[in-house]
């Protein structure tokens, strides 16, 4: 048994809980306002006196403590046992990492030169690199992001303060109002960065896997490289290996993006599998569950899985169609598809066919049914064909007072022949001039009958007029 071997890890183990067990415990002082806050240990001792209006957690065994003095703030650093590390506040700070911190150093450092500008002290609060730094992130794999006061723009030093990655970045790592700080420092040997309106992944070269990056929307971005099109995760995995002659801007439209290879159009999901084959001339995203697209000069809609699906103005004019031309048994099996979409022109349609016995049995119930749906949503047709069922007596006893009432309703939805109905009792009650009126009005709705309506009308004026000349 190697005894050597079970003794260091031993000591290995007791010194990590010994670490572990000087862990401290941020705590609130009772009854300070504003808020002030300070570390105890385990036992409840306090080690950090409640000073502090912010308080940041152990990072490397060092904390960072925000003061807030008469409105005045500044940073210091402590150590675990309370010690502070060096003798200056800092007007900025950020956590250690890899035995640095990134600090923006105050008025009372050096005059008016440095101050407000970013540099990095080590663990004894030792300069160790100038502060000559607009702004400044946390050191990762040896390499830290810094901004240059004079351009604004972003690049890399190492822990020397040597230029490593030249300032040519707009951004470093995420954008956002809250980005995630971790996402500004390097890892497994790559960074996101910004420039000229593209986001890229960079190595420690500087150099970028791709030509270009896109924005990540949902975790996901597209990609281009040697002129051809892939989609990576935020981890930088390939989803997609840049394969595709283009991928759709808004790629992943609801769970697929259109891809084109060789002229040719079809659609891919997130994990990167062509579930709809390259066949089309052109095709468009995904919305509402169906995609547009052109085969052979042929412009249709498909479902998710590639299907045909035709649009409701389609299928409305093939019903229309078909009914003109007398084939009711496709305009029926046509109106009814459309009728279960809530299509109220189509609702109607059935009404007429159920009334008159096209396409299916003559049934007035199922007439009165489908008009009373239609005219429900405001169809103008339909509510005028209510009107008819009373004047006709078609399945209801007959009843011309509410055949007017329906009438009336039709017409003032703006359906022409309810206007003519409504003439065509006035006129069979004498009453010339409101079925002038209402014939009228049917004309200047496009009724084809009007015209013949009004003469009728105005040679049973002319015989009114004659005939009470003649009893003169």
């Amino acid at each position: 048994m190697n005894t050597k071997k079970i003794i260091t890890t031993c000591l290995l183990l007791l010194g990590t809980m010994a670490v572990q067990a000087q862990e401290l415990i941020p705590f609130k002082e009772d009854f300070s306002i504003p808020a002030k806050f300070g570390f105890k240990d385990k036992n409840g001792n306090v080690i950090i006196e409640p000073l502090y209006s912010k308080v940041g957690k152990f990072s490397e065994g060092i904390v960072r403590l925000e003061l807030d003095v008469l409105d005045v703030v500044s940073w210091e650093y402590r150590d675990i046992k309370g010690n502070r590390i060096g003798k200056l506040s800092f007007t900025g700070a950020k956590d250690f990492s890899e035995g640095y911190a990134a600090v923006q150093m105050g008025n009372e450092f050096d005059g008016n030169v440095r101050a407000g500008n970013w540099g990095f002290i080590d663990k004894t609060g030792r300069e160790v690199i100038a502060p000559i730094y607009n702004n400044a992130h946390s050191f990762s794999e040896g390499y830290a992001a810094v901004q240059s006061i004079e351009t604004k723009k972003w690049g890399f030093i190492d822990k020397t303060g040597n230029e490593v990655i030249p300032f040519v970045f707009d951004r470093i790592g995420e954008g956002g109002l809250f980005p995630n700080e971790n996402s500004r420092m390097f890892k497994d040997g790559k960074i996101l960065v910004r420039k000229d309106g593209s986001e890229f992944f960079i190595d420690k070269t500087g150099k970028g896997k791709y030509d270009y990056v896109s924005n990540f929307e949902e975790g996901l971005a597209r990609v281009k490289l040697n002129e051809k099109w892939g989609v990576i995760d935020k981890t930088h995995k390939e989803v997609v290996p840049p394969r595709y002659d283009y991928i759709s801007t808004f790629f992943f439209n609801e769970g697929l993006a259109s891809v084109q290879l060789n002229k040719k159009w079809g659609f891919i999901d997130k994990t990167g599998k062509e579930v709809i084959p390259l066949i089309y001339d052109y095709a468009d995203d995904f919305k509402d569950g169906k995609a547009i697209v052109e085969k052979d000069g042929k412009e249709f809609f498909i479902d998710k899985t590639g299907k045909e699906i035709e649009d409701n103005n389609a299928v409305f004019n093939k019903m229309a169609t078909a009914y003109q031309s007398g084939n009711f048994t496709e305009a029926f099996k046509l109106a009814e598809q459309l009728a279960n979409k809530h299509n109220a022109d189509a609702m109607n349609l059935l009404g007429n066919m159920h009334a008159q016995g096209q396409g299916t049995k003559q049934n007035y119930g199922m007439a009165r049914s489908w008009w009373e749906m239609a005219s429900n949503k405001g169809n103008a047709a339909a509510t005028g064909n209510i009107g008819l069922l009373y004047a006709q007596g078609w399945g209801v006893p007959q009843n011309m007072a509410e055949a007017e009432k329906w009438f009336k309703k039709g017409a003032d939805l703006g359906d022409p022949q309810s206007m003519f109905n409504l003439g065509n009792l006035a006129f069979q009650k004498g009453n010339l001039t409101e079925a002038r009126q209402w014939i009228q009005k049917a004309k200047t709705a496009g009724h084809p009958q009007a015209d013949v309506a009004l003469q009728q009308i105005n040679a049973a004026s002319a015989n009114q007029q004659q005939h009470r000349r003649d009893k003169n």
